[in-house]
C-alpha cells in the first residue's frame, strides 16, 4: 500500500493530461487471454519498465475505464489493464459477481 500511495502523486497529473486523450481503438479487441485455471481473462499491456501499474476496472466495468489513462502511464513504465471474468472480453464468471466470490475462478 506504501508504494502506491508514494506513487499517486506522480500518476496525479498524468491522469488530469489523460482526461483530454481522445478514446483509443486498443481496448475494442481481446489481447493477450490469460488462463487462470480454465478461465481465460483479457489482459492489456504497454510500455516497458521495472514498476508494472495494475489497473483494475472500477464498480465492475472492465478494464476499457481506464483507455485514457494507462497510455500516459505507459509512457513511463510497464501498465497493464485485465477484464474481470464476466466483463469485457473475459469468459463469464462462473459464479455470481459478489464481493464474497471475488477472486474465486472454479465453480
Amino acid at each position: 500500500m506504501t508504494k502506491f500511495v508514494c506513487a499517486l502523486p506522480v500518476f496525479l497529473p498524468l491522469l488530469a493530461h489523460a482526461a483530454a486523450l481522445p478514446a483509443s481503438d486498443a481496448f475494442a479487441k481481446p489481447h493477450q487471454r490469460v488462463d487462470i485455471g480454465g478461465l481465460h481473462i483479457n489482459l492489456f499491456c504497454a510500455g516497458t519498465g521495472s514498476t508494472t501499474a495494475i489497473f483494475d476496472g472500477p464498480a465492475g466495468d472492465a478494464g476499457w475505464a481506464w483507455f485514457k489513462v494507462q497510455p500516459e502511464v505507459a509512457r513511463h513504465t510497464r501498465a497493464c489493464t485485465y477484464d474481470r471474468a464476466g466483463f469485457g472480453l473475459s469468459d463469464p464468471a462462473p459464479r455470481p459477481n459478489t464481493s464474497e466470490n471475488a477472486g474465486r475462478w472454479s465453480p
